[in-house]
């Protein structure tokens, strides 16, 4: 299992684990002017891959680690009502989440899978427990979503709600014909979730602005739950939308929407 330490104070997190999780920030490079606006984050074909938020051109850029433009894609069939995510599973399928729903009142969400040929499906939800868009009352505005981490045949998608500290998490089985999702469980995350990226296959990292937190999930056929194990602080990165993990060189990458790219070195090590 993975742990973090905080580096200014103590998280609510209290489970221990057996390695520590030094993270440092070892370079800081500027996006280029066309991607004016990262929310999210994903390597993609071994290059790192990123989009911009809302209303932009439904273009994919390829960047290099070092923030340099490679090119774009044009994503075929596709329209960015509010893309807030970017994720690639085992296989190779790039997913993009188009779920941005700042009031709760879209009735138009959806996931477009990029395929290795460049094949694109989309796949329509909602959420079950929603009955009017949007709710009358602004505590009941949970249903925005900027976070998505493929598992198995399913993406689970993490809610950011901004009047409440209790998030929620989805699952959308990608082989199943349903299109409307009860939550499968809440996660206790004090601030809003903005980015996910997998560690290893139980293990993921949530970003949220100010923060890092590393989860686990935890699926027994007849329960399922998201367990918080702790958190880093990486202050500094302003408002951080899209993270990728590279396991090879065990670094971070993250940016802003203020057009920076921020590159973490990432050290595991077993405690005594």
């Amino acid at each position: 299992m993975l742990s973090l330490q905080a580096l200014l104070r103590p998280c609510h997190c209290r489970h221990e684990t057996h390695q520590h999780v030094k993270i440092s920030r070892i370079e800081t490079h500027r996006l280029p002017p066309c991607i004016h606006e990262s929310s999210g984050l994903a390597f993609w074909n071994d290059t790192l891959a990123t989009i911009n938020d809302s209303g932009g051109n439904p273009l994919v850029y390829r960047i290099s680690r070092g923030g340099e433009l490679i090119d774009s894609v044009r994503i075929a069939g596709s329209r960015n009502v509010d893309w807030e995510e970017i994720a690639v599973d085992t296989a190779g399928n790039l997913f993009i989440g188009d779920f941005g729903n700042n009031f709760s009142a879209r009735k138009d969400l959806g996931v477009y899978e990029v395929r290795p040929g460049m094949d694109v499906k989309t796949f329509g939800f909602s959420y079950a427990n929603q009955e009017e868009f949007p709710p009358g009352r602004k505590r009941s505005r949970v249903f925005d979503c900027e976070a998505m981490v493929p598992y198995g045949n399913s993406l689970l998608l993490f809610t950011k709600c901004r009047k409440t500290r209790s998030q929620s998490v989805y699952k959308l089985e990608l082989d199943k014909e349903c299109e409307s999702h009860p939550p499968m469980c809440k996660l206790g995350i004090r601030g809003w979730v903005t980015g996910a990226t997998r560690i290893d296959a139980n293990t993921f990292a949530l970003l949220t602005y100010g923060s890092i937190y590393v989860c686990e999930f935890i699926d027994s056929g007849h329960e399922a739950f998201v367990n918080v194990l702790c958190c880093k602080k990486i202050p500094l990165t302003r408002q951080a939308e899209g993270i990728a993990y590279e396991k090879s060189t065990k670094r971070l990458y993250i940016t802003n929407e203020q057009g920076y790219l921020f590159v973490y070195d990432v050290k595991f090590e077993d405690k005594d």
